[in-house]
């Protein structure tokens, strides 16, 4: 079981594909894209089951092909964390497995598979290397998943594709000559080996993206010639370029005298040109300057004669004016005066009016006041009377009382059902009664 603790090269020669057991799940991504110490490429993960753990932890990136009991469950293409039992130990067998675990991780991503080809026939029989990078990667459906991890095994698949990738190599290869095996670089050429290779691993789960051609090499006694021969015809090229250059030179420095010589005389033909006009410009301006003076000049007599009729004009103006606002002071003083007269006799009026109304409203209310006199001192007469009878009635009360606290009182005849004199009877028996 591999641990990853460092970076690892690539194996030197074709590409090894690997199926490698791990212990910490986290690192399959840094696996995926990496190489194994032995420099193989890792496609397949193997991880560990955690003891106790009530879930499994599927990486990003990854198809992850869980078992249950040992027995395929199903896969799982999106990362996270998905629960199940946990770590069994069985004591009667002395073992444990887990009833959940991930058996295989598969990565999502492309790989790249370099190989040479050896010793591949040409149409004139030179027998050529070529280097090879095919890019191919797992189909995400789950029955492609499931064949390509339980239908082969990686050194079988290392096995069928060095195989197929190196039948069409040959195959192409053979339809060129040594001279035209360099056209095949790129991917230009191998549309129809990339048809080839899914076909031939559709049963598998693969899928091949690109198939490049990265270098092609001669044979060296068959390169040495070629590139020499490629050296001198470079070197004819460049004489010929050089020499093409010195006469496209010396063609320009003619082409050049020949421009100098045209703009000088094109620049002395401006020049006279150019002093033709301006001599005209400046008689035309002369005269101009002659018109404009005499035209001042007039300019200058009108202005002076308007200047004189505006001035009298003004004057006369400024008198009639005068005499109009002294005509227009006289009649406003005028209508003042009569105006303010007509204001103050109305003003003396309207006060005699008011104060009329006023005298009028105050006599009436003189009257009011004595009529509400005559009903108070009546209303007063009225409640006099009650006050001077209540006071007969208990000065009468007092003299009863008197009579009462007499002992020599004796009271004989009648009464003639008198409340009053009952209750003087009454008293007085009472108190002789109780002296007795």
């Amino acid at each position: 079981m591999l641990s990853k603790n460092r970076n690892h090269t690539k194996r030197q020669g074709s590409t090894r594909l690997a199926a490698i057991r791990v212990q910490n799940i986290d690192d399959s991504l840094e696996w995926f894209g990496n190489y194994t110490p032995d420099g193989e490429t890792p496609i397949i993960l193997m991880p560990s089951r955690s003891s106790c753990a009530p879930y499994i932890y599927v990486p990003e990136g990854t198809y992850a092909v869980i078992t249950k009991h040992g027995e395929f469950l199903e896969i799982k293409k999106e990362g996270g964390v998905y629960f199940c039992m946990p770590y069994v130990y069985l004591k009667s067998h002395q073992s444990s497995f887990a009833q959940t675990q991930i058996q295989y991780l598969v990565t999502q991503q492309n790989v790249v598979f370099d190989m040479e080809v050896k010793s591949c026939p040409t149409y004139d029989n030179i027998f050529i290397y070529i280097d090879v990078a095919a890019v191919f990667k797992c189909k995400d459906d789950d029955a492609s998943i499931e064949r390509f991890v339980y239908n082969i095994s990686i050194n079988q698949l290392n096995k069928q594709i060095k195989a197929a990738i190196t039948e069409r190599i040959r195959v192409l290869a053979r339809g060129k000559t040594h001279l035209e095996v360099y056209q095949i670089k790129g991917k230009e050429h191998t549309s129809e080996i990339i048809e080839f290779l899914n076909k031939m691993f559709h049963n598998k789960g693969l899928e091949f993206t690109r198939i490049i051609v990265q270098n092609v090499k001669l044979p060296q006694e068959i390169a040495q010639p070629l590139d020499q021969k490629a050296q001198y015809g470079s070197m004819n090229d460049f004489e010929r370029t050089r020499h093409e250059y010195d006469m496209r030179v010396l063609n320009d420095n003619k082409e050049l005298e020949i421009i100098k010589q045209t703009r000088q005389q094109q620049r002395l033909q401006f020049n006279e040109d150019f002093n033709r006009q301006l001599a005209l410009v400046e008689r035309e301006l002369k005269v101009i300057q002659a018109e404009g003076q005499k035209m001042v000049s007039e300019i200058k007599e009108k202005t002076k004669a308007e200047e004189k009729r505006i001035q009298a004009e003004s004057e006369l103006k400024a008198a009639e004016i005068r005499a109009d606002n002294q005509i227009l002071q006289a009649k406003l003083l005028a209508q003042g005066l009569a105006e303010a007269q007509t204001t103050q006799v109305s003003a003396e009026n309207q006060s005699k009016l008011i104060l009329a109304e006023q005298e009028s409203k105050v006599a009436e209310k003189n009257s009011d006041a004595i009529k509400i006199e005559g009903q108070a001192e009546g209303e007063l007469s009225k409640v006099l009377g009650l006050r001077r009878l209540y006071e007969y009635l208990n000065k009468k009360l007092d003299i009863v009382k008197q009579m009462g606290q007499n002992p020599n009182l004796k009271i004989f005849g009648n009464s003639d059902d008198s409340s009053l004199s009952q209750m003087a009877a009454y008293g007085i028996i009472n108190r002789n009664n109780l002296q007795q």
